[in-house]
C-alpha cells in the first residue's frame, strides 16, 4: 500500500509547464484529460485512463492556501468506472500540507474513494457515484504526519489543531497506474469545482 501511495506524491510538484492549466486553476497530469460522459454526450467530464501499455498515474489538482477545517464540504467528486475498480488507495483525493508554515510540505493526507474498510468501489457499472470526503467515514489518513490510519474528516481537523501554523498548499484527486477507466466530474477541490473541462485530450 505505502509502495503504491508514494508513487504519485513527486506528481504534486510539477512544473506548470509540465501539466495543462484550467482557468479555475486546475491542472491536468499523467493520462488525465477531457471527455465526454459516457451516458450523456453533451457533458464534458474527465477521463483518466490508467488501462493503457505501459500504465500511466493521472489526476487533476489545484494550488490550495487553506486550514483543514475551512475544507469542510469542499473535497468532493462524482465518478464513473468504465473498467477496473478502486484497489490499493487509487482512486484517492490527496492534500499535501505545510505543518509549520515554512511553505513546504511536510506530507499528504489521504482520503480513499470506496468503501471503508476496504476502500474498493462499490458496484458502479453504468452507474455514477458521488462521495464528500469530508462526510463522517473512516476514509482519510494521515500516518504521513505521524497520525492513524483510519480517520474521520472531523479527526483530520482536531489533529491538525496541534499545528496552528499549518496550511493546505495543494489539493489532487489521484488516480494510480493500475488496470482503470474512470471519468470523474463536478470534482471540487477548495472553493473550486471543476464541471466543464476546457483542455486536454478528448
Amino acid at each position: 500500500m505505502k509502495r503504491a501511495l508514494l508513487m504519485v506524491a513527486a506528481l504534486l510538484l510539477l512544473p506548470a509547464s509540465a501539466a495543462l492549466a484550467d482557468e479555475s486553476g486546475f491542472r491536468y497530469f499523467g493520462s488525465a484529460g477531457k471527455s465526454s460522459d459516457p451516458q450523456n454526450p453533451a457533458n464534458d467530464v474527465v477521463r483518466i485512463q490508467t488501462s493503457a501499455s505501459p500504465p500511466v498515474a493521472g489526476g487533476v489538482s489545484r494550488r490550495l492556501g487553506d486550514k483543514v477545517p475551512d475544507l469542510d464540504n469542499q473535497l468532493s467528486v462524482k465518478y464513473f468506472m468504465q473498467s477496473g475498480t478502486c484497489q490499493l488507495g487509487s482512486p484517492r483525493y490527496q492534500l499535501a500540507i505545510d505543518t509549520d508554515g515554512d511553505g513546504n510540505s511536510n506530507g499528504n493526507a489521504f482520503g480513499y474513494l470506496g468503501l471503508t474498510p476496504s476502500f474498493i468501489c462499490p458496484t458502479v457499472t453504468n452507474n455514477w457515484e458521488y462521495e464528500d470526503l469530508t462526510d463522517a467515514d473512516l476514509e482519510w489518513d494521515i500516518t504521513q504526519f505521524g497520525g492513524p490510519f483510519y480517520n474521520t474528516w472531523d479527526q483530520v481537523e482536531a489533529f491538525f489543531v496541534a499545528f496552528p501554523n499549518h496550511k493546505v498548499l495543494r489539493g489532487a484527486l489521484v488516480q494510480d497506474p493500475y488496470d482503470m477507466t474512470a471519468f470523474y466530474d463536478n470534482i471540487t477541490i477548495g472553493n473550486g469545482t471543476l464541471s466543464d473541462p476546457k483542455h486536454g485530450p478528448s
